[in-house]
C-alpha cells in the first residue's frame, strides 16, 4: 500500500471511529432520564465533557495537540472573541426564527419539546446554560475542527471534508426528526461559513452555547 493511501485509510479510520465512539449511545438509543429533568442535564453535561476530553487526548495521541483548536482550549476568550460569540449566537436564533414559521404554518413540532419541560425558568437557566456550553464546545470541536481538519489531511479537499462533517452532524440529531436534521445542517452551514471568516473555537463553541440556552430557556417560558 501507498504512502499515500496508508495516510487516506488511517484518517477515514480515525474520522469514523471517534465519530461512532463520542455519540455511540445516541445511535445505540441508550436510555436516558426525562427530557429536560435535572438528572437529564446532569447526564448530558458529563457525556458532553467525557466527550471533550477524550478527544483532546485523541488529538494528542495523534500529534495534534498544537492544532489551533486545541492551542484554544488552553486559554481564555478575549472581548472581541465574545462579541463574535454573540453575533454567531444571534445569526442561529435568527435561523431558529425562520425555522419556527415554517413549522407552524406546517403544523410541526420538534418532538424534543413535545412535552411539558419539568423545571421552571429559574431552576432550568444555569444548567441550560451548563449544558449549553458543553454540547457547544464538543459539537465545535469535534465538527467544525478535528473531523474536518483529519479528513484534509487524509487528501479530501476542505470543502468535501466540510459538507462531510456538516452531514455527520446533522445526523447526530436524528433522534429529533425530519426537522432536526434540516435545521441541524442550516445551523452546520452557518458555523462552517463562520469558521471560514475566521471565527475560533471559543467563539463558535459560546456562540452555540447561547443559542442552545437560549432555546431551552424559551421554551420554559
Amino acid at each position: 500500500m501507498s504512502e499515500h493511501l496508508l495516510r487516506q485509510s488511517r484518517g477515514y479510520f480515525t474520522v469514523l471511529a471517534a465519530y461512532a465512539a463520542l455519540w455511540s449511545d445516541i445511535f445505540l438509543g441508550l436510555p436516558m432520564p426525562a427530557a429536560f429533568s435535572f438528572l437529564w442535564f446532569l447526564t448530558v453535561i458529563s457525556k458532553n465533557v467525557l466527550r471533550l476530553l477524550c478527544l483532546v487526548w485523541l488529538n494528542r495521541w495523534l500529534g495534534e495537540e498544537q492544532a489551533p483548536w486545541a492551542r484554544e482550549l488552553r486559554t481564555m476568550p478575549s472581548l472581541a472573541v465574545l462579541r463574535q460569540s454573540l453575533r454567531a449566537a444571534l445569526a442561529s436564533l435568527g435561523i431558529a426564527g425562520i425555522g419556527a414559521v415554517m413549522l407552524h404554518f406546517m403544523k410541526v413540532s420538534n418532538p424534543l419539546f413535545s412535552s411539558r419541560l419539568p423545571l421552571g425558568p429559574l431552576a432550568m437557566l444555569p444548567l441550560a446554560l451548563l449544558s449549553g456550553i458543553s454540547v457547544g464546545y464538543i459539537e465545535e470541536a469535534f465538527f467544525r475542527f478535528f473531523m474536518p481538519l483529519a479528513l484534509v489531511e487524509a487528501g479530501i479537499p476542505l470543502r468535501s471534508a466540510d459538507l462531510a462533517s456538516i452531514l455527520a452532524f446533522a445526523a447526530a440529531h436524528y433522534a429529533q426528526g425530519w426537522y432536526g436534521i434540516a435545521f441541524a445542517a442550516c445551523i452546520a452551514l452557518l458555523y462552517t461559513r463562520l469558521r471560514e471568516q475566521g471565527y475560533g473555537l471559543h467563539a463558535l463553541a459560546l456562540g452555540h452555547a447561547a443559542y442552545d440556552a437560549s432555546i431551552l430557556m424559551l421554551a420554559a417560558l
